[in-house]
């Protein structure tokens, strides 16, 4: 199915469910009790990027998905750096990049089956 759409309408799927992790990270959390290491904020910051990891295998190239990877795992990380730098009561957590950049290569391993 995701291979029947055009490049370009699954090129720019790509770009908006990047905007929309970008918006995640952004918003305020529900404040809910969580565990402050492996509690269900952890959870999500692995499901989301691990999503879009298997959706882009689909959209690019085995050389273009190795490059994307490595754009993911930085661009979680500058994620973190922009929640501390710019949005008030809101900190960088080495955990939540750690889970961002696993949520990344287990979705590219899966996806590739080199685990």
């Amino acid at each position: 199915m995701i291979r029947s759409l055009s490049k370009p309408t699954q090129y720019l799927i790509t770009f908006f469910l990047l905007l929309l992790i970008t918006f995640l990270h952004f918003i305020k959390p529900p404040s809910i009790e969580v565990s402050s290491i492996f509690g269900i904020d952890k959870f999500f910051h692995f499901l989301m990027f691990c999503s879009l990891t298997l959706w882009s295998c689909f959209v690019f190239s085995k050389e273009r998905i190795k490059l994307f990877v490595i754009f993911l795992i930085f661009y979680g990380l500058m994620l973190e750096w922009m929640q501390m730098a710019f949005f008030p009561l809101r900190s960088f957590e080495w955990m939540d990049w750690l889970f961002d950049a696993l949520g990344v290569l287990v979705g590219f391993f899966t996806f590739t089956k080199k685990l």
